[in-house]
């Protein structure tokens, strides 16, 4: 049995051991309520027990219906949507990196001569080309029979680059019978765990929330765009997928992708090299490695990119070295696309470039400029360098820990679960301690148990749904909007939605408050009544949980979806739609019942309808402060904060970073600039304590060649 498999497998043999335990612990129950309370409560709670059971299979049932399908109009809609969103966010990625300012370096790609491609009368065409002429390079390669490629090349030669720029260039030209390149990192997928498919379409949902959170598209359509072909996945990083399992991944791409449907995969030379030996080639696909930078074009693109004046006198140095050819190390160095991006980074506004000279091996040049990189980046802010080398050096490790090269801010938690699990736990015993106190000082009476109970019940009851069914990740890609304009069938459909779980979350949440009344105060609070008023307050909650998750929009319709954004709209949804709101909803729904109570000549109907709607209140404002994805990062960012393990306002400075160029940003995730600059700040490559501000050199901030 595959990994795969097995997974599915125990979760099925775990979803029959819940509902094995489920029945045995409801049966128990009754027959413990018979012996000590009689027949006529064990059978009041059996009928509770069965309407519940029943409204667990209607709701199942409903959730096994199949959603008409979109029509082909707003499938071309989405398509186009979400090639004008790729389009935007990678031009701005690029913008970033100075990848086209004034244009891109000039780096070779050449048929690869290791033996790693498919037969030529396979693959049916050949492609090379220039990066800094990325035009022709995608007109070539749309010309392909099977429109599929590999790149390949040594770390830092390039390869990723070529990637973004390709994608660019094919959102750009746009084409309604193209499919849209979508640029993905494999470094969040598991293949022994996973469909390739399952991937790509769950990274377009959250990547994109304007494609799957848009109401004419829906959730599903990012796997409808990917099943029909809309889409060409462009997947950075087969090399970057922890573990050794290069060949399953490649066989696994070879499953999931037709052989006729395009794709472009990059990789490590020496690694997929390792791939193919473990297990196949990629179908049909022409493999083409970087060459080396050249002199000629490293020199022609450093004084492009170096404004003249005093600062390319500063560089005359290493321009005549280039020219005449007297310094092997420098070129060989120089040869690398990483090497002059760090170059250009670290002697951009400072420094002597001739201090690349004196160093007489082209590994010491690189790592000089890799430990330079963060100290001259923030010599000109007021940021603390040996601080904020200390802050980079923790994420680098909380990097290495999850094994991936994304920093997801939701994600900060899983690399310090002892802390959180005890600052969660803290949280809830005072939550827990507060509601105790409060139900021995106000529950004197009947009414108040019960209306307690029932407000907790429903509200726990239609949390419920969205605990289990909304993951963090995806929730974090949402904001809370009122507009009225364009949404109005959708929140009709929310609103019917509510209704029916409200009114099977009422009939639970009454019957069990009667039970628990009778149990504990054995007194007669009218059953009949009590089930009716947990009704009405359970579609008054339904409603306003339904109009709760209606308001839940996507961030942007423009791909806006950077960290702060998410950080932003998910901290919104927690404080203004989740506790705000929830209380505001508490307090109504406790008023509708205690006026239907009142109208029923009930005594205490007010005390009743006010415990509801309490209980309500506190558990759904609770539940979201506890299941949203900002309380757990904003606890783990306080307790790192306090340890000075990371700065208080994380996002800040690392978007104070990304403008430096010392990050780069996709989507709602960052990364380092390269995945050396990473290795060298984490605990393994030692660089917090290689680069610290008593070794920089006053005037550059820089590392000489003796300190490596």
């Amino acid at each position: 049995m595959t990994p795969l498999r097995h997974d599915r497998a125990v979760r099925g043999n775990w979803r029959m051991v819940v509902a094995v335990l489920t029945v045995v612990c409801a049966g128990v129950l009754v027959l413990t309520v018979l012996l000590v309370k009689g027949l006529d409560t064990a059978n009041q709670l059996a009928g509770v027990l069965g309407l519940s059971a029943l409204g667990v299979a209607v709701v199942g049932w409903a959730r096994r219906a199949r959603p008409h399908p979109p029509a082909p109009a707003q499938v071309d809609a989405a398509a186009a949507l979400l090639r004008g969103v790729v389009h935007t966010r990678w031009r701005a990625e690029a913008t970033s990196r100075s990848l086209l300012d004034p244009s891109p370096l000039r780096v070779r790609w050449r048929a690869t001569a290791r033996e790693v491609s498919d037969h030529p009368e396979v693959i049916g065409g050949k492609i090379s080309g220039t990066s800094d002429a990325i035009g022709r390079f995608a007109r070539d390669f749309m010309r392909l029979p099977r429109k599929r490629l590999v790149i390949i090349g040594a770390p830092g030669s390039g390869k990723s680059t070529l990637a973004l720029l390709l994608t660019l260039q094919l959102a750009t030209e746009a084409a309604a019978d193209r499919p849209v390149p979508v640029l993905l990192s494999l470094a969040s997928w598991d293949p022994d765990r996973e469909r390739l498919s399952d991937w790509i379409a769950r990274r377009i949902t959250t990547d994109y929330p304007s494609i799957s959170g848009a109401p004419d598209f829906g959730p599903g359509m990012a796997r409808l765009l990917l099943d029909t072909g809309r889409l060409l996945p462009v997947l950075d990083g087969l090399d970057e997928i922890p573990g050794d399992r290069g060949g399953s991944a490649l066989a696994q791409i070879n499953r999931s992708i037709p052989a006729d449907e395009p794709v472009v995969l990059v990789c490590r030379a020496v690694e997929y090299e390792a791939a193919v030996d473990a297990g196949d080639v990629l179908t049909g696909a022409y493999v083409i490695e970087a060459q080396p930078v050249q002199a000629p074009d490293a020199l022609a693109y450093l004084r492009k990119v170096v404004p003249p004046g005093p600062q390319s006198r500063r560089w005359a140095p290493v321009f005549n070295a280039l020219e005449r050819g007297t310094h092997p190390t420098l070129a060989r160095a120089l040869s690398s696309p990483l090497t002059i991006s760090l170059a250009r980074a670290v002697y951009r506004t400072q420094g002597d470039p001739a201090d690349l000279l004196d160093i007489a091996d082209a590994e010491a040049l690189e790592n000089h400029l890799i430990a330079s990189l963060v100290p001259s980046a923030l010599s000109e802010t007021s940021y603390d360098i040996a601080k904020a080398l200390r802050w980079l050096g923790f994420l680098a490790d909380h990097l290495d820990a999850l094994a991936t090269h994304d920093f997801a801010w939701w994600r900060l938690n899983r690399s310090q679960r002892a802390q959180t699990l005890v600052a969660h736990g803290l949280v809830a015993v005072l939550v827990l301690v507060t509601a105790t106190i409060g139900l021995v000082v106000v529950a004197r009476t009947a009414m108040v148990v019960a209306g307690l109970s029932t407000g907790v019940a429903v509200a726990f009851l239609l949390s419920l749904h969205t605990v289990l069914s909304r993951s963090r990740s995806e929730s974090a890609l949402v904001q809370p909007s009122l507009r009225l304009r364009g949404r109005l069938g959708a929140l009709g459909r929310h609103l019917a939605n509510g209704l029916w779980r409200g009114l099977l979350a009422g009939l639970i949440g009454g019957g069990l408050s009667v039970l628990l009344v009778r149990l504990t105060a054995g007194a007669d609070v009218g059953a009949v009544r009590i089930l009716v008023g947990g009704t009405a307050g359970g579609l008054v909650a339904g409603v306003g949980r339904a109009v709760l998750s209606w308001s839940l929009v996507p961030l942007s319709r423009a791909g806006d979806t950077g960290p702060a954004e998410t950080l932003r709209a998910a901290r919104n949804r927690t404080l203004v739609i989740g506790v705000g709101l929830g209380a505001a909803l508490g307090l109504a729904c406790g008023a509708v019942i205690g006026v239907y109570l009142s109208m029923m000549g009930v005594a205490g109907s007010g005390v009743l309808g006010a415990a509801l709607g309490v209980g309500y209140g506190i558990v759904l404002a609770a539940s979201a402060l506890l299941t949203g994805p900002w309380f757990p990062y904003a606890l783990t960012r306080s307790l790192l904060a306090v340890r000075g393990r990371l700065p208080w306002r994380l996002i800040a400075f690392l978007d104070d970073l990304y403008d430096l160029g010392v990050l780069r940003r996709i989507g709602p995730v960052y990364q380092f600039r390269h995945a050396r600059v990473q290795g060298f700040l984490g605990s393994a490559g030692h660089g917090r304590t290689r680069s610290s501000p008593s070794s920089l050199s006053a005037g550059t901030r820089t590392v000489t060649g003796s300190q490596l």
